[in-house]
C-alpha cells in the first residue's frame, strides 16, 4: 500500500513539472532563451580600407561604405552589437583571423581557411605598371651628338686630310682658289671638303684638274656614306620617343604591397620586386619615380589615379594585364572560431545575412564606382 502511494506522488510531481515548462506552437520547448542569447554575441568585423572596395583615397575609416552596412544592418533586424575593427593590410586581416581575434574579415582574395565566405565578386586582375622618363626631342638630340662624337671626330679627321690632298692637286693649276701658301691653301682645301661631303657645295671652289676632279668623285661618296651613317643614328634616336616600347615583368623592377598577391605574381615572374607596408608608400614611390614600376589591383589603379595630373599621369603605360577572373575572388569570410560558437550555441540562428549585407553594399559600391 505505501509502495503504491509513493509512485503515485512520483507520477504526479512529474507531470506537474512537465505541465509548468513552457512549449511552443508544435509542443516543443520554447528556444527564446537562446534565440536572446544568439542576439546578444558581439560580432567583431575587420574591415581593410581598400579602395574603391571600401571606401576611398580620400575617405576616413568611417566611410559611406561602413555606414551603409551599419545601416542594412538593422534594417535586416539583427540586433547583434556589431564593432568595426580597421587593418592596414591584408597580411594583417589574415593574422586576426589565425589568432580568432575577428569574427568576420572584408575584403579578402580567394578564401582564408575553411570557414563559410560569401562571394562579393570576381578578381579584376593585376596591372603591370611603368611611368618611364621620356626625355624630349631636344635632349634625345643632345644626347645622340654626345654618343656619337667618335663618328664626328673621324667625319672631321677625314675632312682635313681630304683638305690637304686636294690643295697640293690644285696648288700648281689653280692657286687663286687653292693658294700656294702652307697656311692658307689646306684650310681652303678642308673647306672644300667639308661642304663636298655633305653632297651641298657652295661652288666657291671646285678643282679644276683631272686629279682633282677624279678625287672629288671619290671624296663625295666617301662623305654620303659618313653623313647617312650619323643622320641614321640621330633618326633611330627620335624614333625611338615616339615608339612604345616592349615593357616585360621579369626585365624590371617593381613596386608591390607586401606579402599580397602583386607581390605573389611578380616572384613568380621573376621580377625584381622592392616591397612596400600599403598603397600608399607604394604610390608615393611611384610617383616620385624611385621605382619604375608597379604591379597594382585594377580597380585599385583606376581609383588611385584618377585625381593624378601633370607629366606624371601622362607618362604611365601599361606593361600587360594578368586576368585572375578563373582563380581568385573577392570575399567576405568568417572566423572558424565564430563558425564554432554560432554552431555550437545557436542552431538555427542565420549568421549568414551578415555576410549578406556585407556582399550586397559593396556590390552597390563598386557599381557606383563603375558609373562615376
Amino acid at each position: 500500500m505505501a509502495l503504491s502511494i509513493f509512485v503515485i506522488l512520483v507520477v504526479s510531481t512529474q507531470m506537474t513539472q512537465s505541465s509548468q515548462q513552457p512549449t511552443g506552437v508544435d509542443g516543443t520547448a520554447d528556444s527564446n532563451n537562446d534565440h536572446r542569447h544568439c542576439d546578444s554575441i558581439p560580432v567583431s568585423v575587420a574591415v581593410l580600407p581598400w579602395p574603391p572596395y571600401v571606401g576611398n583615397v580620400s575617405n576616413d575609416f568611417q566611410s559611406k561604405v561602413i555606414q551603409q552596412l551599419r545601416d542594412e544592418i538593422i534594417q535586416r533586424s539583427l540586433k547583434n552589437p556589431i564593432t568595426f575593427r580597421k587593418t592596414s593590410s591584408e597580411s594583417e586581416l589574415k593574422k586576426l583571423f589565425k589568432a580568432n581575434q575577428t569574427d568576420i574579415g572584408f575584403p579578402l582574395i580567394g578564401r582564408y581557411g575553411s570557414a563559410p565566405s560569401e562571394v562579393i565578386g570576381d578578381h579584376p586582375g593585376l596591372e603591370f605598371l611603368v611611368a618611364p622618363q621620356t626625355p624630349s626631342p631636344g635632349e634625345v638630340c643632345m644626347n645622340t651628338l654626345r654618343e656619337s662624337w667618335p663618328l664626328l671626330a673621324l667625319s672631321l679627321i677625314l675632312s682635313g686630310m681630304a683638305g690637304i690632298l686636294i690643295w697640293l692637286m690644285e696648288v700648281i693649276g689653280n692657286r687663286k682658289e687653292f693658294p700656294r701658301s702652307f697656311a692658307r691653301g689646306p684650310w681652303e682645301g678642308f673647306w672644300w671638303a667639308f661642304i663636298s661631303m655633305t653632297t651641298v657645295g657652295y661652288g666657291d671652289k671646285c678643282p679644276r684638274s683631272v686629279a682633282g676632279r677624279c678625287f672629288a668623285i671619290i671624296w663625295i661618296f666617301a662623305g654620303l656614306i659618313l653623313v647617312a651613317v650619323f643622320m641614321a643614328n640621330v633618326t633611330t634616336a627620335l624614333t625611338s620617343v615616339s615608339i612604345k616600347p616592349e615593357y616585360k615583368l621579369s626585365e624590371t623592377e617593381v613596386g608591390v604591397v607586401s606579402k599580397s598577391l602583386e607581390e605573389e605574381l611578380a616572384r613568380n615572374n621573376n621580377a625584381e620586386v622592392k616591397v612596400f607596408k600599403n598603397y600608399d608608400e607604394l604610390m608615393t614611390a611611384f610617383r616620385h619615380q624611385r621605382i619604375p614600376g608597379i604591379v597594382i589591383d585594377r580597380y585599385t589603379a583606376g581609383v588611385r589615379l584618377e585625381n593624378e595630373t601633370g607629366p606624371f599621369r601622362q607618362h604611365i603605360l601599361q606593361g600587360k594585364h594578368f586576368s585572375l577572373r578563373n582563380k581568385y575572388q573577392l570575399i567576405a569570410n568568417i572566423s572558424s572560431n565564430f563558425e564554432k560558437i554560432i554552431n555550437d550555441e545557436c542552431d538555427d540562428y542565420n549568421y549568414e545575412q551578415i555576410l549578406e549585407c556585407i556582399e550586397e553594399v559593396m556590390t552597390k559600391h563598386l557599381l557606383e564606382r563603375k558609373i562615376q
